[in-house]
């Protein structure tokens, strides 16, 4: 409860004093909560996470940010549902070391090499940076189910490209605002659940 009062009362305040439209307050709202309950290891994140989802999709969709579309639609709404039932509370976190890390990372660009050319013919806006933010938000939530606390890097250096775009959308319309709020405060609760789940290695 405490985690939802905070949630709310935080984005009821920005959007009051941003005029902020209600989808944006619902999805800076469901994304505060996501990565709160999902640093306190709480399943409901998942549940919260399939609203975020797909709020989240129709916004980029209308800002034509045709990757993360697909990433939030086909990568983090099926693994939502999939969290909720199969998400072990009491699995032991793990981390990677660093082969694997730096194996993973050639994979993500990899995967963000080809995902590029399907951006490309459907006219994407930022096609090679929406094409690293899918291919490294697919393989940090795949991780972060298997709660591996290495998806707190990759996903952290993915909101940064996310936080440049958003940046750009802001500057062309202001009521984009709340979305570029909440890709910061992914990046700052990112950073600091990394240092939380850190204490809890075995």
């Amino acid at each position: 409860m405490r985690l939802f009062l905070t949630s709310l009362i935080f984005s009821l305040a920005f959007a009051y004093f941003t005029n902020s439209n209600v989808l944006n307050f619902f999805a800076l709202f469901t994304g505060i909560l996501y990565v709160l309950l999902m640093g306190v290891k709480n399943k409901l994140c998942f549940i919260v996470g399939v609203f975020n989802a797909l709020i989240y999709a129709y916004i980029a969709y209308m800002n034509r940010l045709f990757g993360e579309v697909f990433l939030y639609l086909l990568c983090y709404f099926p693994m939502m549902i999939y969290g909720y039932f199969y998400w072990n509370k009491n699995t032991l976190i793990k981390t990677l070391n660093l082969k694997n890390f730096i194996l993973i990372y050639i994979a993500i660009f990899i995967i963000a090499y080809f995902y590029s050319f399907y951006l490309q013919n459907l006219e994407s806006r930022f096609i090679y940076l929406e094409s690293f933010i899918f291919s490294s938000g697919l393989i940090a939530t795949i991780l972060s189910l298997k709660k591996i606390i290495n998806h707190y890097i990759y996903i952290s250096i993915s909101n940064i490209a996310s936080i440049y775009i958003w940046t750009i959308l802001y500057i062309e319309d202001s009521s984009n605002l709340a979305v570029l709020m909440l890709m910061i405060l992914f990046f700052i609760l990112g950073i600091i659940y990394l240092f939380s789940w850190k204490k809890d290695l075995k």
